[in-house]
Order: structure tokens, then C-alpha cells, then sequence
């Protein structure tokens, strides 16, 4: 099998769907409305990777009524970093195998400090 060298947005990921599970994916992003007659919150996929995580519920509603189940967050645009919470540490180590396997570059996981 050959290796896909160059990491980017879309096979990132499918790794964090496979690790995480379904409906995840490492490009969600909550903005805040300043629209006076549609106040509260944006949330929506972005070009690039930024927060770990899943919407809830995941259709059909609008994002003013939704969140995010997030897990984590990229710190970098090639997948190699991310932070997580606790509790999702050893999804965090399938994605990091699972990207060392396709990519052939190590993943530096950071845990939040939850104290």
C-alpha cells in the first residue's frame, strides 16, 4: 500500500472518524451572531482544522439550536498535534496510530488540565 505523504483536511478526518466515531470531525468551529434578529451561535465546518468534535443533535436543526460535543482541538493544520480532554486520551492514541500508519510522522498529544 502506498502512503499518503501529505496530510490534509479530508483524510485527517476520516482517521479522527475512525478513532473517535461517527459524526466527528477535527474541522468544527462555533462562532457567535452579532445579528440582532438572529442572535446566539453559528456553528459550522471550516476550511481548516480546528476543534475535535460533533454536533448535537446532528440533523436537522439549526445551529442556534445545537452544540457541539467537542473532545478537543488541532494545534497545528497537518493533524501531528492535538490537545484532548481526559477521558478521550486513548481515542486520541487510535488517531495518533492510525495517522503514524498513513502518514509516517509522529502525533504529539497534549492532555487539558482539568484541575
Amino acid at each position: 500500500m502506498t502512503k499518503n505523504k501529505v496530510p490534509d483536511k479530508e483524510s485527517v478526518n476520516g482517521l479522527i472518524r475512525k478513532a473517535f466515531g461517527i459524526g466527528f470531525s477535527g474541522d468544527w468551529r462555533e462562532f457567535i451572531s452579532l445579528n440582532p434578529y438572529f442572535p446566539g451561535k453559528i456553528i459550522k465546518h471550516v476550511d481548516r482544522l480546528n476543534d475535535i468534535a460533533r454536533k448535537i443533535p446532528p440533523f436537522p436543526f439549526p445551529s442556534c439550536f445545537s452544540a457541539l460535543d467537542a473532545r478537543g482541538k488541532f494545534l497545528n493544520q497537518d493533524g501531528s498535534e492535538l490537545i484532548v480532554f481526559p477521558e478521550d486520551i486513548s481515542k486520541a492514541k487510535k488517531y495518533a496510530e492510525l495517522y503514524e500508519n498513513k502518514f509516517e510522522k509522529k502525533v504529539k498529544i497534549s492532555i487539558y488540565d482539568t484541575d
